[in-house]
């Protein structure tokens, strides 16, 4: 569903979990009332049900597209599933706004990101970023169970502050190793380090650094 609360956007997602039930095996299918777990219809819109590995569980699943400018703030709460954001080089002004979003159980892919700030949460899954920190100037990461991976290009030049309690800190990008600080933190520095700021907390996961090309 889609509503207008105080002047901002807000889509809930709801699955249709009591309409599923009953899903059973495909050759049941038409069976004495079991639906299959092929493609089926619910309120008008196709709904796509498929076993899950050799489990044959059911996987109930939905996808959300959307589109805003870089300017606009987005917060997404998520019980599960992935989230996948992808910028790009954003318009001269459209920058500023930022990103707030969570997944309980979820992994975060971040592309080229338009947004100034971002804040990424997860209590089980990893955050990506798959080719640098696009526009974002300070980046919030924090997960339970969880590692990080930061693809960066060429020239980059991020200072990382980063806290674990129980993992491990890689760079495969220069020979330069993570220092204390007077926190406790473990902080890095690429080129000067007047780049993205890229707070780090992860309980149990390790960070991963990776120049664009390589192979992890």
């Amino acid at each position: 569903s889609v509503h207008n609360v105080n002047g901002q956007l807000q889509i809930t997602g709801v699955y249709p979990l009591d309409h599923f039930r009953d899903y059973g095996s495909p050759r049941m299918k038409g069976v004495i009332g079991i639906h299959g777990t092929d493609s089926n219809e619910y309120m008008g819109k196709k709904v796509f049900v498929r076993d899950v590995d050799s489990k044959k569980a059911i996987e109930l699943w939905a996808e959300i597209r959307l589109t805003v400018p870089a300017r606009m703030g987005v917060v997404i709460r998520n019980i599960y599933g992935d989230i996948a954001l992808s910028g790009g080089i954003p318009p001269a002004g459209q920058t500023g706004g930022s990103f707030d979003g969570f997944t309980d159980v979820g992994d975060f892919t971040v592309y080229r990101p338009e947004w100034s700030s971002m804040k990424i949460q997860s209590s089980y899954g990893k955050v990506s970023f798959t080719d640098g920190f696009g526009a974002a100037r300070t980046v919030q990461i924090k997960t339970n169970v969880g590692s990080t991976y930061f693809t960066l290009p060429p020239g980059a030049n991020p200072t990382f502050i980063a806290h674990k309690d129980l993992g491990f800190l890689h760079n495969d990008i220069t020979e330069a190793p993570f220092k204390k600080d007077s926190d406790g933190n473990s902080v890095l520095r690429l080129g000067d380090g007047q780049g993205t700021r890229v707070d780090v907390a992860m309980s149990v996961g390790s960070l991963h650094l990776h120049p664009v090309g390589s192979s992890q």
